[in-house]
């Protein structure tokens, strides 16, 4: 999710599941569109919060999800602990409009540029906010955003963004083996020293970090780093470019959800991502309006982000070889109550195939119940490899019913 400054404009981009297929797995915070912010003359961000001082600076260390799942930390707000995304992509903080006793009444308006159009969203003066007793605030107002779709899509009680206007200010290490997320209080040269490859970082007033790479054949990009996005993407325009050349593979379409709404688009396998010294081969790309990486490649190694001193270190982890996802389901889902309820089956794929509908709901993985309340590890499995045979336990009205998908090269 990136939320941007661009000359007189600021823009929200929301990118999370950006890359996931067709079988529209509607499973993380970002979508592959973006939406663009535009503040009215008379309002700035900077003027809905003046009186604000910034306090940022956060310490210690957090569990998060391993492997790269959604990096999310308890925060609280007017008394209450709400989930917060962890997300460099996103200029600045927002919560959820739900909150609206914890964040008073909105100073103005931000008007949305969103994939479903114009949308009016409110801004706020920063809450009384807390991470593990330490107050954060910046002298930025913070966005009311509608974060139902994203929870009914992870299974999630996500109820806000931290966003770079905070993370900017601070340090930390993002250990995705240990399912870890570090905020550095020391950072001498030695430390520095162990902590893997420096890359350096692009930073500007108001934007997200972008950091200089390639795609394909030596193609260098400017990439937005970007933690709450799963997936990774390129300028359409890039993209399309790579295609004809041969570096992109065409795969199926996608489809998922963000704070802004329903999203798709194209996504396709370009031929290697490269950072630094760093390549991957084959990496699934979506097709939308800017070059990220998000959480797929950053969770490859150890990441460590020291954001004053405009530089990040990579440290390649344990899954740093593990092969891309290269399946389909055909299979979207979302989840209602805690239960993954089919919300469409791709015409020939492998669901349809199985005969599941619409609105039927999936009990059981493999044998495993707790398996269908995870989404990350059921994407995981169901984008495995083509050829794999997925069993499910079905119930549909009153009925249940045993099925067994067999996936599709994607």
């Amino acid at each position: 999710m990136a939320f941007y400054r661009q000359k007189n404009r600021e823009h929200l981009h929301v990118a999370s599941a950006a890359d996931w297929p067709r079988r529209r797995f509607l499973q993380s915070l970002a979508g592959a569109l973006g939406w663009g912010l535009s503040l009215p003359q008379e309002m700035s961000a900077e003027e809905t919060s003046a009186d604000a001082s910034s306090e940022c600076a956060i310490r210690g260390e957090f569990s998060i999800g391993k492997h790269g799942r959604m990096i999310v930390l308890p925060v609280e707000l007017g008394g209450r602990t709400i989930e917060c995304l962890v997300d460099t992509g996103a200029g600045l903080t927002g919560f959820d409009i739900g909150l609206e006793d914890e964040l008073g009444s909105p100073e103005g308006f931000r008007m949305l540029q969103t994939p479903r159009g114009i949308s009016r969203r409110p801004a706020y003066q920063w809450p009384d906010v807390t991470l593990s007793g330490q107050r954060f605030r910046t002298n930025r107002a913070v966005v009311g955003l509608d974060l139902e779709d994203v929870r009914l899509a992870t299974n999630s009680r996500i109820q806000g963004v931290i966003g770079f206007d905070v993370l900017r200010q601070n340090r930390m290490q993002i250990d995705f083996d240990q399912g870890k997320l570090r905020f550095l209080d020391e950072f001498t040269p030695d430390i520095a020293a162990s902590l893997g490859l420096r890359i350096p970082l692009e930073l500007t007033e108001y934007a997200p970090p972008f950091v200089m790479g390639s795609a394909g054949k030596r193609h260098r990009l400017r990439f937005l780093i970007d933690t709450g996005t799963q997936g990774n993407s390129l300028d359409a325009d890039k993209f399309d470019e790579l295609l004809d050349m041969d570096e992109v593979t065409l795969g199926s379409e996608f489809e998922s959800v963000t704070a802004a709404g329903h999203a798709k688009g194209e996504r396709g396998y370009v031929e290697s991502l490269s950072l630094g010294p760093f390549t991957l081969r084959k990496q699934r790309v979506a097709r939308i309006n800017i070059n990220s990486l998000g959480l797929r490649f950053l969770s490859r190694f150890v990441v460590t982000f020291d954001f004053p001193g405009r530089s990040l270190y990579l440290k390649k982890g344990r899954h740093f070889d593990r092969p891309e996802p290269d399946a389909t389901s055909g299979l979207s889902l979302l989840w209602e109550h805690h239960e993954p309820v089919v919300q469409g089956v791709r015409e020939g794929g492998p669901a349809a195939r199985a005969g599941l509908r619409p609105q039927d709901v999936v009990v059981a993985v493999n044998g495993d119940e707790k398996l269908t309340r995870d989404p990350f590890a059921l994407r995981q499995l169901l984008t495995n490899s083509p050829g794999t045979k997925v069993a499910m336990r079905v119930r549909r009205l009153s009925r249940e019913f045993a099925v067994d998908l067999v996936l599709d090269p994607d």
